[in-house]
């Protein structure tokens, strides 16, 4: 018996491979264009991060409000890379802009707000990383799934890191906040329909809506 191919899970996979060949090779491989490729190729895996994280964060919503069960099942690998392009963004940070010297990255970021914010993100982050295999969650038991739940903590500040990055004043809403603020929203949006009631509420009209479809159409 051939097993069924899972298109979504190769689809996730190649994404984001494909996303980080992609900046690759549009930063360092021969683009005489290319204008600070370190800083450039640096910020956009971070917000490679963000997207990743979004998507994983989007997969419980998705779950129970469009009943798509394999998209549910992906925000592990999903979260999984979000670590990973937030690990390339840190590398790039620690190798190409300062080469591990770090008497001088420590100058950097004891004097940098926006930093801490990212590695805090990052370091909660790690934590769900390593904590996504099988056999780590079987000896955590059931204490795994409390610790999974600062996803909740970790997507905002990555949020707060990117507008601090971009020098945005989100109460004047000067400088660059349209990006990390439209991020900002469909993170408070994917936190406000786990709200029990809302959930709850989201799940009775997708029936109410489907109860309808069949009377409408009775097979």
């Amino acid at each position: 018996m051939h097993k069924k191919f899972e298109w979504l899970r190769w689809a996730v996979h190649i994404s984001a491979w494909g996303t980080l060949a992609v900046l690759i090779a549009l930063n360092f491989l021969n683009n005489p264009n290319a204008i600070n490729p370190i800083l450039t190729f640096e910020h956009q895996t971070g917000k490679a991060a963000l997207i990743f994280l979004i998507l994983s964060l989007a997969g419980t919503p998705i779950g129970f409000i469009f009943e798509w069960k394999d998209f549910s099942k992906r925000k592990k690998a999903l979260g999984v890379y979000g670590f990973m392009f937030a690990a390339v963004h840190l590398l790039v940070f620690l190798w190409l802009d300062y080469g591990f010297q770090f008497k001088f990255i420590w100058q950097v970021v004891k004097n940098t707000v926006y930093i801490w914010f990212g590695l805090v993100a990052f370091i909660m982050l790690m934590g769900l990383a390593v904590t996504s295999f099988k056999k780590i969650k079987k000896r955590m038991k059931k204490s795994w799934k409390p610790l999974h739940r600062l996803v909740y903590v970790i997507a905002p500040l990555v949020v707060i890191h990117f507008l601090l990055i971009v020098k945005a004043n989100i109460f004047t809403l000067k400088g660059a906040t349209r990006e990390p603020l439209i991020y900002g929203g469909i993170i408070l949006f994917l936190l406000f329909v786990r709200i029990p009631p809302i959930k709850r509420g989201l799940i009775s009209l997708r029936t109410e809506i489907q109860d309808r479809i069949r009377r409408t159409n009775p097979v």
